[in-house]
C-alpha cells in the first residue's frame, strides 16, 4: 500500500523545505501536515492536491514517483509507448501505466500460455463498481467474493480461479519499481494483468487483487483510470476488503484474544501468513477495523521498516524470523 505521509515528506525534503514552509505553501496548518507526513490522518483529495501543487508537482508524480522530464523526451517515450500499444491488442487501463510497453513485450514472450487462455470466457460482472467511490471498494469486493465462490475465507490459489474464468494473469521481470500493470485484451474483451516476478509472493498477491479492483473500475466507467488520490483510495480499500474481509479478521483475532494494545510482530505474523499478505498490509487493516492502537501500529510499522533495511532483498518476514 502507498504511504501517502511518507511519499510528502520524501517530496518535501528532496525540495529542501522544513514542514511550516510546505504548510504555508500548500494554505494548510503546520500541525495537520505533520499529522498527515506521520501517517496519523489520511489527508484528503484537495489536500493531496494542494501540497503537489505546493511541491511542484501532480498527484501522480507525488504518489508514484514519476520525475518531470523534459518535453522532448517525454515526447519520445509516449510516441514509442503508443507505437508499441497500438500494435498490440492489448490496452492499459491505468492512463500512465508504468513501463506498459515493457509489459506487452513480456506478454508477446508468453504466447504459449495465452493461447490455452484465449479460449476462455471471462463469466465475472465486472460492472459492479458504483460511480461513487465513497465506500465502494468493500462493497464490490464482497461481491466479487460472492461472484468466485470464496465468501469470507482466505483467498487460496486466487490466480487459478481467476484464469479459470478467463483473467489472464501472467509474471514476467519488470523494472523493479513498477509492481504490476493491468491490461485491457480487446480481442477476448477480458483483463490481462502482468505480475512483477521481482516481488515477493505477498506482494504479487496484493498486486494481483489491485489489478482486478482496476479492471473492474475500468468496465464500469469506460474509460482509462487517471490515477487520482480518489480511485487509489476505492482501489486500496477494495483489495483490503478482498484479501482480508472485516468479519474473518475479527473472528481471528477474537480467537487469539488480543486486544488493540497488546499487538506484537510475534503475533501478528501468524494472521498475515493464514491471509497471504504482507506484514505492513494486514497490521494497516487491524488500524482500519479499530483493532489496534495508531500508536502501536505506527511503532509496528517502524519495526517492519528496519527489518526491511536490513534485508534489501525485501523477503517477507516470517512467524518464525524473530
Amino acid at each position: 500500500m502507498i504511504d501517502i505521509g511518507e511519499k510528502i515528506a520524501a517530496a518535501r525534503k528532496d525540495k529542501g523545505l522544513k514542514q511550516f514552509e510546505l504548510a504555508k505553501r500548500a494554505e494548510i496548518a503546520p500541525a495537520q501536515l505533520c499529522k498527515v507526513e506521520n501517517g496519523r490522518v489520511n489527508p484528503s483529495f484537495n489536500m493531496v492536491e494542494r501540497i503537489a501543487a505546493a511541491l511542484d508537482s501532480t498527484i501522480p508524480q507525488l504518489l508514484y514517483g514519476e520525475k518531470r522530464k523534459c518535453a522532448r523526451k517525454i515526447d519520445e517515450e509516449d510516441a514509442a509507448e503508443s507505437e508499441a500499444v497500438k500494435n498490440s491488442v492489448y490496452v492499459p487501463i491505468r492512463s500512465h501505466e508504468p513501463d506498459a510497453a515493457k509489459a506487452i513485450k513480456a506478454l508477446k514472450n508468453c504466447a504459449d500460455d495465452l493461447a490455452m487462455s484465449a479460449a476462455l470466457n471471462c463469466t465475472l460482472v465486472w460492472n459492479k463498481a458504483h460511480v461513487k467511490f465513497e465506500g465502494a471498494g468493500a462493497a464490490l469486493a464482497e461481491e466479487l467474493r460472492n461472484d468466485l465462490g470464496l465468501g469470507t475465507a482466505p483467498v487460496g490459489d486466487l490466480a487459478s480461479s481467476l484464469r479459470y474464468r478467463g483473467v489472464v494473469i501472467v509474471e514476467a521481470k519488470l523494472p523493479k519499481a513498477v509492481g504490476s500493470v493491468a491490461l485491457w485484451d480487446k480481442s477476448r474483451k477480458a483483463p490481462t494483468i502482468v505480475l512483477n516476478l521481482l516481488m515477493t509472493s505477498e506482494r504479487r498477491l496484493y498486486r494481483l487483487v489491485y489489478e482486478l479492483g482496476s479492471a473492474a473500475l475500468y468496465a464500469s466507467l469506460g474509460v482509462r483510470l487517471d490515477e487520482s488520490l480518489e480511485q487509489h483510495r476505492f482501489l486500496t480499500d477494495f483489495t483490503a476488503s478482498f484479501l482480508m474481509p472485516g468479519l474473518t479478521v475479527r473472528t481471528c483475532v477474537a480467537a487469539i484474544g488480543v486486544s488493540p494494545s497488546d499487538w506484537t510482530l510475534e503475533k501478528a505474523l501468524p494472521l498475515k501468513a493464514y491471509f497471504g499478505v504482507s506484514a505492513e498490509s494486514f497490521i494497516l487493516r487491524l488500524e482500519e477495523l479499530g483493532l489496534i492502537a495508531p500508536k502501536l501500529r505506527l511503532a509496528l510499522r517502524d519495526k517492519l521498516r528496519a527489518y526491511y533495511k536490513k534485508h534489501p532483498d525485501a523477503m517477507e518476514p516470517q512467524p518464525n524470523y524473530i
